[in-house]
Order: C-alpha cells, then sequence, then structure tokens
C-alpha cells in the first residue's frame, strides 16, 4: 500500500532485513509487542514500513517534547505523504482568554476528528498530553454534519450545528473554521477538508455541492456529499472522561521508551497541580480495552509497567555518529560498506549542502545519485530532506546517514541486539 513513490525503493531495501519484512504480517488485531533494538531515526522507519503495508491509523505516544519534535521531523521524510497531528495541552484557566489557548484547542480537536474520519493519519502525542481528558469519540460523532445533493435539512439545524460544532460566522470564509450565509448558500470551511465547501439549497434541499477556492471565492468542482466534522467542541476536556487512547480503535499504538514515558507522566500529574482531576493515570491509559494494536519500542528489551505482552520482535541496527570532518575516515567507512554490498543513503536538505557532498565524493571517485532514480543494487544514494540520527541495517545492508560530510560509525555505538530472523519470540504472560 505504498503511498510515495519517491520512497519505494528505500522501504524495499529496509525489507531485505527479514525481520522488518515480517513486521507487518506479525501483529494482530487486539494484542501487545515489545519491538527491541531500534533506536532514532531507524525506529520511525520501521514504524513508516508498517503503516504503509497496513494502511491503519497510528498513534505515537513518546517521553517528552523533544522526542516528540524529532518524531515529527523524521516521520516528514519518511512518510510525507500522511498527515502529522499533536494534541497541546490546553490550559483550563486560559482556555477562553488567550489566542495561544484558542489555537491549542483548534489543534487538539483537529487531531480528534481526523482519528475519526476516513483518512490515514498520524499523531504523536506526549505521556502527559495522550493522558489529558478530552471529549469522547460518541460526543464527536454525534456533532458531525452530513449533507448529500437531493436530500433535505432544516436550515436553522444547520445553521446551529455548525455554531455549536464551534464554527464561527464570517461574512466571507476564507480560512478553517469559518461558514457563511449568503440567500440559499451556505459556505463552510470544514477542518477536515483541504478545501472549502459550498452548499446550495433551494428550500430544504441540497441543490448542488462544490469546493470552492477561498481566496478567489470562484466554485470549483461538484461533490454528491460532504462530512463536516466539529472544529471546537464546549466539553472539549472539561470533565469528560475520555483520553486520546479511546481514539485508537483498529488503529497502531505505539509507547516509544514506555518505562520512560510512565515515569515524565508521573512526574507531571505531581508537579502540574492545574491538571489534577484532569488527567488519567498511568495504570488507566495502558489498561484501556480497545482493538489496537499495541507496539512498545525500546532500544533494549524490558518490560514495561502495567503491560502484559503477547510476543517480542528484536533487531539489529547500529547508530552512525558524527565524526567532525574526518574525512578520512568517512571514505573508509563508504568503501567498507560498499566492498559489503551496502546501498547508503545521505538524507540532505539544501542544494548546497548535497552539490558539497556531491563534490567530495567525485573528487574521491566515488558517485552518488538521487534515490528516485535509484537502482535495486549496492551503491550511494542522496535524498533531500532531514532525519535526526544515522543507522546502519546489518541485515538489509542499508545505511542512512543524515549529514554525509561529517559522518561515519563509531564501532563503540553499535548496539548488540539478538537477532530473531523474523521470529516472534513469546514471552510469558
Amino acid at each position: 500500500m505504498r503511498k510515495d513513490k519517491d520512497m519505494d525503493l528505500f522501504f524495499k531495501w529496509l525489507e531485505q532485513d527479514k525481520t522488518v519484512q515480517s513486521a507487518p504480517q506479525l501483529f494482530k488485531c487486539g494484542k501487545n509487542y515489545g519491538l527491541y533494538g531500534l533506536g532514532g531515526s531507524s525506529k520511525t522507519a520501521l514504524i513508516a514500513d508498517i503503516l504503509n503495508n497496513t494502511g491503519k491509523k497510528c498513534i505515537i505516544i513518546v517521553p517528552t517534547g523533544e522526542q516528540q519534535t524529532i518524531w515529527l521531523t523524521d516521520l516528514h521524510f519518511f512518510a510525507p505523504h500522511l498527515r502529522t497531528y499533536t494534541v497541546p495541552l490546553v490550559h483550563r484557566t486560559l482556555f477562553t482568554t488567550t489566542a495561544k489557548s484558542l489555537d491549542f484547542a483548534a489543534r487538539r480537536m483537529e487531531a480528534l476528528t481526523a482519528l475519526r474520519g476516513d483518512k490515514q493519519v498520524i499523531v504523536v502525542a506526549t505521556a502527559a498530553e495522550a493522558a489529558q481528558h478530552v471529549v469522547s469519540p460518541g460526543e464527536i460523532d454525534a456533532a458531525v454534519l452530513t449533507f448529500a445533493v437531493n436530500e433535505e435539512y432544516a436550515r436553522e439545524t444547520v445553521l446551529a450545528g455548525l455554531a455549536e460544532g464551534g464554527y464561527e460566522r464570517t461574512e466571507l470564509v476564507d480560512r478553517r473554521g469559518c461558514f457563511s450565509v449568503r440567500g440559499d448558500i451556505i459556505d463552510v470551511y470544514p477542518l477536515n477538508e483541504e478545501r472549502a465547501v459550498r452548499i446550495e439549497f433551494f428550500g430544504d434541499t441540497v441543490e448542488s455541492i462544490r469546493y470552492f477556492d477561498s481566496t478567489s471565492q470562484k466554485s470549483g468542482e461538484h461533490i454528491d456529499s460532504a462530512r463536516i466534522l466539529p472544529f471546537a467542541m464546549a466539553r472539549d476536556g472539561i470533565d469528560a472522561g475520555s483520553t486520546l487512547l479511546d481514539y485508537g480503535e483498529d488503529s497502531f499504538i505505539i509507547w516509544d521508551e514506555g518505562n520512560r514515558s510512565k515515569e515524565e507522566l508521573k512526574k507531571f500529574c505531581i508537579e502540574a497541580d492545574e491538571w489534577k482531576g484532569r488527567t488519567e493515570q498511568w495504570r488507566t491509559i495502558t489498561g484501556r480495552q480497545h482493538n489496537a494494536v499495541q507496539l512498545f519500542l525500546s532500544v533494549l528489551a524490558q518490560s514495561v509497567s502495567n503491560v502484559d505482552e503477547a510476543a517480542a520482535l528484536s533487531f539489529t541496527a547500529k547508530t552512525i555518529a558524527g565524526f567532525r570532518k574526518e574525512f578520512a575516515l568517512l571514505k573508509d567507512e563508504l568503501q567498507h560498506w560498499l566492498r559489503n554490498d551496502y546501498k547508503i543513503v545521505f538524507v540532505i536538505s539544501g542544494k548546497n549542502r548535497a552539490a558539497s557532498l556531491q563534490s567530495w565524493l567525485k573528487r574521491n571517485d566515488l558517485g552518488a545519485v538521487p534515490l528516485e532514480n535509484g537502482k535495486d543494487g549496492a551503491g550511494i544514494y542522496m535524498a533531500d530532506g532531514e532525519i535526526q540520527n544515522g543507522f546502519d541495517l546489518p541485515y538489509a545492508k542499508l545505511a542512512v546517514s543524515p549529514n554525509g560530510t561529517y559522518t561515519a560509525r563509531r564501532k563503540s555505538d553499535c548496539a548488540s541486539i539478538r537477532q530473531t530472523d523474523g521470529n516472534l519470540t513469546p514471552l510469558p504472560i
């Protein structure tokens, strides 16, 4: 189920590791799995591959905001076709008084409604954000407005529904979260659409539904129906018992370094007095009953508090660390990889940096080609983008470097992780 053609070849190389290749087929609905041995950007690459092959939505829970930023950066490279969301904490005392809090509330609602939609999306949240109380999925579903051509809808009910769903009535619809009324026409820019929608009535009957350009206001293509998700709700996060985890039905829930996330949540609950009674404890959010596959990621094999893993899968990965312009060492490393039939991918943002690397490679009788023009064989490839960490997957014979002119592999940084050749290792329950 590939979505980004430029990355097809990369994921084909990644899946030459038998463990990586088997992972999407091994995860069964409603079970917990431990995934060990991958750190940094290598775990993001694995998750992106799993999502490509399954088409499922995904919630990723990380210990802190720093890890959240790293995941978002890496996902932009490995899964650029998937939209990512965050669910910021919204301070109750400031909810109605600051533009920042209102923006945070809208972003949180956007993420929740995206998880209730029919598109594959990713939500990345800290442990504290995942534990905060939010409006329930059922309440969001009840607030959804749907329209179809030739169907009847009471206009006053429609207008009331838009207002209750947090949409602002304006003279002109030029941004998400707004609607306007001009005679028999209702314009609205839904939270869940890339374009604004124009609904034309004849009495209470919908005559036509069209997209329109919010800048020029010109109507575009006709569509048969429209689904409008709520922009904001009065009860969002106030005395509600639901959390982000309740939106994980039939999805992947990824826990990155679960034990550290537990400690960060415990610290947050102790120190943040405002959030007492408005967040759930670790045992509650990990004990939710839902039809989701939960993956617990950590570099080293370890049990996670309050979690029973059905099985574990281990990978062999090595860190590629910086060497401060030691170009001779970089050249030796590249030659070593090529002698061992490696595919080497330099991920570099910016034309100048890419040109500098290309020039250095040519001077050393080493050539590189763009990843999208690559062939299925050993060689050096370049991709435009940014990732946080380099990694070497020896069983896939694949090395990925975030900054080619300064990096090479330190033997001391290589993790010694057991390889299971794609087999699940049962754990006692």
